[in-house]
């Protein structure tokens, strides 16, 4: 009776340290510390890429930082765009401009011609307008120069430029088949103006 008595206590005990484990299934036991641990492992990995991801990212943002920066004085005299022209640059315009001569400053507008016989004409006077809505008017063909954007008219019959000034815009106009060399003309004024 006595090794009943102690095979039921030890069955109870088992039962008991079994129970208080989660369960009597030695299979279910093995199993779950093999899902907790495989789940450790994933959150693990993907803290892991997580840091991959956040380091990455600064160097992206450097990169950006890098191709938005504003052109400095040094870019304008190498024939890059600048964000301004002086206030009354039109007051006392260069006298040359690149390979370009300043031909006649007697009117509205004065001219600037080359030896080959092309030439480009800048108003004096200077708009008020808002620099947007004059430069929406030439779309096509907008290319960026100077202090602002040169491209054709509605029409395309002539190549207009937009360039800001510190008080307004200024107006260039050339042939619509000298495009190009407006907006060479464009950098080179910037330079000089600005020079």
């Amino acid at each position: 009776m006595r090794s009943t008595r102690a095979r039921l206590t030890a069955a109870v005990a088992l039962a008991l340290t079994l129970s208080a484990c989660g369960g009597a299934d030695d299979g279910q036991e093995a199993a779950s510390p093999s899902e907790d641990t495989s789940a450790a492992d994933t959150g693990a990995m993907d803290e892991e890429a997580t840091e991959e991801q956040t380091s990455e990212e600064p160097v992206e943002e450097t990169t950006a930082s890098e191709t938005t920066e504003e052109p400095t004085e040094e870019d304008a005299d190498a024939g890059g765009t600048v964000d301004t022209l002086p206030a009354g640059v039109m007051d006392s315009p260069p006298q040359t401009v690149g390979e370009f001569t300043l031909a006649d400053d007697s009117g509205p507008a004065i001219i600037y011609d080359l030896e080959s016989g092309e030439y480009v004409s800048v108003d004096t006077q200077t708009l008020s307008s808002p620099y947007e809505d004059l430069v929406s008017e030439i779309e096509t063909d907008n290319t960026e120069a100077g202090a602002g954007s040169c491209g054709l008219n509605p029409g395309g019959t002539s190549a207009v430029c937009y360039q800001r000034t510190e008080d307004g815009v200024i107006t260039m106009n050339a042939d619509a088949g000298t495009l190009e060399l407006l907006v060479t003309f464009a950098d080179d004024f910037a330079a000089a103006a600005t020079s």
